[in-house]
């Protein structure tokens, strides 16, 4: 073997030895320092006759809890209108609604909108009492809700679009969120089941989940607008379900859709999830709705 060739595997057999010592090396970063706070949750639906709330803690980077570990059952969860108290929540079997859903009362009549300001608090006697502010949006009642034909787009190859018309109030800002659903009525009890959607709009976002998107009026402030949104399934029975939400709510699950889109990816910017509690984390939000049928 000539010196040139010597030289050559000496410099592998180098390259290969720092390499190892690369990939075998262990470095040890201790987590940032966390002070456990309570995390709560908490949506208001107009006319609906049940509040729930979650109420947790938050808990450290590395640490390693299951879901039920981290439910607070023992706190305080009220509700005040105008400052004065207007519901207390009681503490429930988390199973009896969702997994994660701890407080709730049953309303003698239906939550309807009005122009006050409500509060949700949350105090437990270990943890700083945490609080948010909100105020039911205005609904905003879309003219009509039709197919549009054919819809492709980078996440559909091949659908059918659905065109929703409104007409967005000027000088406020305005935030919208929209499903479109499927009733099944082939039984004795109607069942409702989402549908995947998407849109090209540049406006829309990716809400909490993949069958909810979202709508800011930042473009289109007092203007006459049309959303178009696409699917791949066709129903006879399907309906858009339109809501005003609070800018909270926008916000939120927006963030949540964030980090939906990007979980997974090891290179991707780690998204920050807000919250609107006052000494805590989580979400108090109000939102309206109503349903349209999709006409032909």
């Amino acid at each position: 073997m000539n010196t040139k060739n010597i030289f050559f595997y000496i410099a592998i057999l180098l390259v290969a030895s720092s390499c190892e010592d690369a990939f075998t090396t262990t470095l040890k970063v201790d987590p940032p320092p966390h002070t456990t706070q309570l995390v709560g949750h908490c949506y208001i639906d107009n006319e609906a006759d049940i509040i729930a709330a979650s109420v947790t803690k938050s808990f450290g980077l590395l640490e390693d809890i299951s879901e039920q570990e981290d439910l607070i059952n023992d706190a305080t969860v009220e509700i005040y209108e105008s400052g004065t108290l207007k519901y207390t929540l009681d503490a429930i079997d988390p199973n009896d609604i969702f997994g994660n859903v701890n407080f709730g009362i049953e309303l003698n009549e239906p939550f309807s909108r009005t122009d006050n300001e409500y509060e949700l608090r949350i105090s437990h006697p270990d943890y700083e009492t945490i609080s948010a502010k909100q105020t039911m949006p205005l609904i905003v009642p879309v003219t009509s809700v039709k197919k549009s034909g054919r819809f492709v787009n980078e996440d559909i190859d091949e659908g059918f679009g659905v065109d929703i018309k409104f007409n967005d109030p000027g000088g406020v800002e305005n935030y919208y969120e929209v499903q479109l659903i499927f009733v099944d009525t082939s039984s004795s009890q109607d069942y409702t089941y989402p549908i995947y959607i998407s849109s090209s709009d540049l406006n829309v976002s990716m809400g909490i989940d993949y069958n909810t998107l979202l709508i800011s009026d930042n473009t289109f402030d007092g203007r006459s607008y049309t959303l178009t949104i696409g699917t791949y399934s066709e129903y006879d029975n399907m309906f858009v379900v339109w809501r005003s939400i609070s800018k909270e709510m926008y916000l939120y699950s927006r963030s949540v859709g964030q980090q939906n889109q990007i979980e997974g990816d090891p290179f991707a910017e780690p998204v920050s999830i807000f919250s609107n509690m006052e000494n805590g984390l989580g979400l108090f939000g109000m939102r309206i709705e109503d349903r349209y049928p999709v006409e032909e």
